[in-house]
């Protein structure tokens, strides 16, 4: 990231440094936020016997001295692979106006800066700042109840004649010691299970400038990002190539088939037993938006027969998402992206708000998100119904958001980019949004009609959807949901998650299907049903 007069990442030099000539010992970062804030410096290698002393100042004034870890001393081109990374964090004050912060290295020789990141302190930080976290809370809610424990002999004799008095005391201070001790006992339990369960946190929305740089290859204006293939029409390449083009697929990493070869996809599957062209143009951390956009703009340049517009359930969340981490803060794909809603009963596009791959840095200034936020059903969301992670913990407890992520994920998956928010614990099935869906699927069937191609909206499976059928011998609630809607419209809609799950025999099969998303076993039945679906809909002839 670019701070101040300062590139990030970069090379640090020491004072021991006598190559360095006249380079900067000293990087300036510019503090958005007033209050108290804390400061995370990673880095990738330094020094093998000299590693440097960095000063932090604020304003000028040094507040944090931090001696960093004696790294490999490896050449740059091996940082990132083979260097020993580490983190620093410090915590400063409220800096008021100006708010510049400097970095300087004051002893030693080089370290390697990977990034350097800002965010506001939390409220019950101010109070705890001083004290280390959750071990120090521990103890101090044991001493607090020893020392009640010390008081109380010494209090009751002195209450000896006043009993009543003597009962509500004692009352007092034994449910005061007890909700110290839960609330110790809390601070400590959050601390190890934090990744497990969803918080609020505003300041994890913040993109930092080294992944703002990486995103720009990929940025787009109009879908948001796009993969980088070099390839005729932009799609995954194909390890067959057929004389004539059959069906073009538009999607997420479930029809792009993330973790499996090009060989091992279920288009290229598909392909072999059609003997035509597939196109794969699926995306990893598309919504049904972005792949309904996709198939106008790429489906021209192949003029397929049959056009398929794929998703799983999961993806009405992207639907109704305008930036990646407002709705799953730890993605490694946080870009931003157009979005439809419903306005007087049509469909209206929300352009991307980044509008060009030089703004990408905007996603580090929390008055930009703050603006976009205001069309993100997550950003919404997120702030009303989920937990703010710090003191008092004890309160995380009465959040109901909590409570269902504990009886859904049962405490024993970590929330990851396919559970990022679990659909079916916000409702999202049963929100404006499935207008918003399915205002696409109709627009997608009118657009494909038009142009003279067949549309097959494509249910693929994911591990829980397929654990789901297999068990219940029948879709999720959101897979009924769609199958239902689009019978009810007469459109063409393929069931991958049936036509992969009829063929387990048991859990173990299910297992063998996916490894996170569909291994190869996995996209050879999708494939198998999808060819067996286009057979008895007369859009292919049997060979």
């Amino acid at each position: 990231m670019r701070a101040g007069d300062s590139l990030i990442p970069a090379q640090l030099p020491g004072p021991l440094d006598l190559w360095a000539g006249g380079a900067p010992k000293t990087i300036h970062i510019e503090n958005p936020y007033p209050g108290g804030t804390i400061l995370t410096i990673s880095t990738l290698d330094s020094h093998e016997a000299a590693p440097p002393m960095l000063d932090v100042l604020a304003n000028g004034a040094t507040v944090a001295s931090v001696q960093t870890e004696k790294g490999r001393g490896l050449p740059d081109s091996l940082w990132e692979s083979e260097g020993k990374s580490a983190e620093y964090t410090v915590e400063l004050p409220a800096m008021g106006s100006g708010r510049v912060i400097a970095i300087r290295s004051v002893t030693g020789s080089w370290i390697a800066l990977d990034s350097v990141n800002i965010r506001p302190m939390p409220e019950a930080w101010e109070v705890w700042r001083h004290i280390p976290q959750y071990w120090a809370k521990w103890i101090l809610a044991v001493s607090l109840m020893a020392l009640a424990l010390y008081i109380l002999p010494v209090a009751g004799r002195e209450l000896q004649k006043s009993p009543i008095i003597k009962k509500a005391f004692f009352g007092v201070a034994m449910a005061l010691s007890t909700l110290a001790l839960a609330e110790g006992m809390a601070a400590i339990f959050f601390h190890y299970t934090k990744d497990r369960f969803s918080f609020y946190d505003f300041s994890s929305y913040l993109l930092d400038g080294k992944t703002a740089t990486r995103l720009a290859k990929s940025y787009d204006r109009q879908l948001g990002w796009r993969p980088l293939y070099q390839t005729p029409f932009g799609e995954r390449p194909r390890p067959v190539e057929y004389p004539t083009g059959f069906m073009a697929t538009f999607g997420d990493s479930f029809t792009h088939c993330d973790q499996v070869d090009d060989d091992e996809t279920w288009e290229t599957y598909l392909a072999a037993r059609l003997n035509k062209n597939v196109y794969n143009f699926g995306v990893g951390g598309y919504g049904t938006d972005q792949a309904y956009l996709a198939f106008k703009r790429h489906w021209p340049k192949v003029k397929t027969k049959v056009a398929a517009l794929c998703l799983v359930p999961e993806n009405i969340s992207r639907v109704a998402n305008v930036y990646r981490k407002f709705y799953y803060p730890a993605t490694k794909g946080a870009m931003a992206k157009p979005r439809f809603i419903m306005e007087d009963g049509k469909l209206k596009l929300i352009p991307n708000p980044v509008e060009n791959a030089g703004e990408i840095k905007k996603l580090g200034d929390p008055a930009f998100l703050e603006k976009i936020g205001r069309n993100d059903f997550w950003y919404i969301y997120n702030q009303r119904d989920y937990p703010v992670f710090g003191f008092p913990y004890l309160k995380i407890f009465l959040n109901k958001r909590f409570w269902l992520e504990v009886y859904y994920l049962k405490g024993n998956k970590q929330i990851d980019d396919m559970i990022a928010r679990p659909a079916h614990l916000q409702d999202i099935w049963r929100s404006r949004e499935v207008d918003v869906l399915f205002g696409i699927f109709d627009a997608f069937v009118a657009d494909a009609r038009a142009m003279g191609v067949e549309p097959v909206i494509a249910v693929l499976p994911t591990k829980d959807e397929a654990e789901y059928y297999w068990a219940e011998k029948r879709g999720s609630f959101p897979v009924e949901k769609i199958t239902a809607y689009c019978g009810e419209k007469g459109y063409r809609v393929f069931n991958g998650v049936e036509g992969m799950a009829r063929n387990a025999r048991n859990q173990d099969d299910i297992d063998s299907y996916f490894i996170g998303h569909a291994s190869p076993l996995g996209n050879r039945l999708v494939a198998e049903a999808f060819y067996e679906y286009l057979k008895n809909a007369g859009l292919v002839t049997p060979g």
